[in-house]
């Protein structure tokens, strides 16, 4: 396989057999012909019975689907005598082409799809497993920008890996009950994110489960990327993945984070008040009468603080 240039374009070779369809990814280097993907799908029940031409677009499907990072970075241009314009205008998912156009190109007729970008959701996911429990942190980041949160205390015993694990398959569970087709996910686990893309194997049993479970949820997406980010980069959901493990006792729904500007130790302005009599008041008698039932010993005060003592 070869290295792809930015914006470089490739093309597609499409083969179409009874119970199989192929498909491979070639770009021009110097007039040389070099591969940089090949793909395959085995034709099962209904599928054989298609037309040839119908089979040509299932390989198209099949390929933009699996390989989405090369149909979304670059143009691509597939070489067949088939009549893709006519087909695709009726039959292609709108994610799949933007525009198709005629070519001629040796003498042959070509079909020039041009990807449509999808709207992306982005994914960025954190699982963290302690003395205290495990807990996992997820935050989605819709295409118009706006962000929602989510903690989980994972119920279960868990290790590290596994909590890394089942964050990605929260996540893009999440993502598909929404309805959306296409995710971009960020975790800082290299062995999770090694394991999905394939660069690393999956050798115990557990995470051999857990990478068939991703795989299969990613079939479910007309796009999924996995790309791991440093720690750094992922504070966001390593913060919301440490507050699951962080207390056995239930959380409430929403926690106000706010800015305390100062130390509690700062000294304070304090009032004094002091207090000055100035000599005998009206009121004394009234207070006398509430306080101790002492009423006056002029009998012709005694009528008027009974009256006015029950509005005090």
């Amino acid at each position: 396989m070869s290295r792809l240039d930015v914006d470089e374009v490739l093309f597609e070779y499409i083969v179409v057999a009874i119970h199989a369809v192929s498909l491979v990814l070639i770009r021009d280097d110097d007039s040389i012909q070099r591969p940089v993907y090949y793909v395959s799908k085995s034709l099962h029940e209904a599928e054989v019975c298609y037309l040839p031409l119908e089979k040509a677009i299932l390989a198209i499907v099949h390929a933009t689907r699996k390989l989405p990072y090369y149909f979304q970075s670059h143009t691509v241009v597939v070489l067949t005598q088939f009549p893709l314009k006519s087909m695709l205008q009726k039959f292609a998912e709108p994610s799949l082409e933007e525009s198709v156009k005629e070519l001629h190109m040796d003498g042959k007729l070509v079909g020039m799809i041009i990807c449509k970008e999808l709207p992306v959701w982005k994914v960025y996911v954190d699982g963290a497993a302690n003395q205290r429990g495990s807990g996992v942190g997820l935050v989605l980041v819709s295409p118009e920008g706006l962000t929602f949160e989510k903690s989980l205390r994972l119920g279960f015993p868990a290790t590290n890996n596994e909590a890394e694990y089942e964050v990605v398959l929260v996540g893009l569970g999440m993502v598909k009950k929404m309805g959306r087709k296409s995710v971009q996910m960020f975790s800082d686990s290299q062995l999770v994110v090694g394991q999905v893309i394939g660069t690393l194997e999956a050798r115990d049993s557990r995470m051999q489960e857990y990478l068939t479970k991703v795989r299969y949820l990613r079939s479910k997406f007309d796009s999924f990327i996995l790309t791991h980010v440093s720690k750094s980069a992922n504070t966001q959901a390593d913060s919301l993945a440490t507050l699951a493990t962080s207390s056995a006792q239930g959380l409430p729904r929403v926690i106000l984070v706010e800015d305390l500007l100062k130390p509690a130790r700062t000294s304070i302005d304090v009032v004094c008040i002091h207090q000055v009599r100035l000599g005998p008041s009206w009121m004394d008698p009234i207070t006398s009468f509430l306080k101790s039932d002492v009423l006056p010993e002029d009998r012709s005060k005694v009528d008027k603080v009974r009256r006015k003592a029950p509005w005090f």
